[in-house]
């Protein structure tokens, strides 16, 4: 992960990316959706069949990718902006989560 956040922190720093503060107001929502993204992809692919090792870490994967190009995206839309630490707190939501689910599972196997 820190070899693909590390080089787009670079380049978003390096075009001019739009700054803003570690609390601006939409941290919370980055939190709370990446939050949930990572949940449901873990019990969707639970309920697939596939074991919890691998369906947390596959689940942690696919939202850090879509918080990523989602920034992406938004680097290159007009009237948008893109920032590294919308993705830091997208990360939060996703090791929050990850954490959540690891207490979960051994308590209750």
């Amino acid at each position: 992960m820190v070899r693909i956040v590390l080089p787009l922190a670079l380049l978003f720093a390096l075009a001019g990316a739009y700054p803003d503060t570690w609390t601006s107001a939409d941290k919370i929502p980055h939190v709370f959706v990446s939050a949930l993204g990572t949940t449901g992809g873990y019990l969707g692919l639970r309920y697939c069949g596939v074991a919890a090792g691998p369906a947390l870490g596959w689940s942690m994967a696919g939202m850090g990718a879509l918080c990523v190009g989602k920034e992406i995206v938004d680097r290159f839309t007009p009237g948008s902006s893109c920032s590294v630490r919308d993705i830091v707190w997208d990360a939060v939501g996703i090791a929050l989560t990850a954490v959540i689910i690891k207490i979960w599972q051994r308590r209750y196997k």
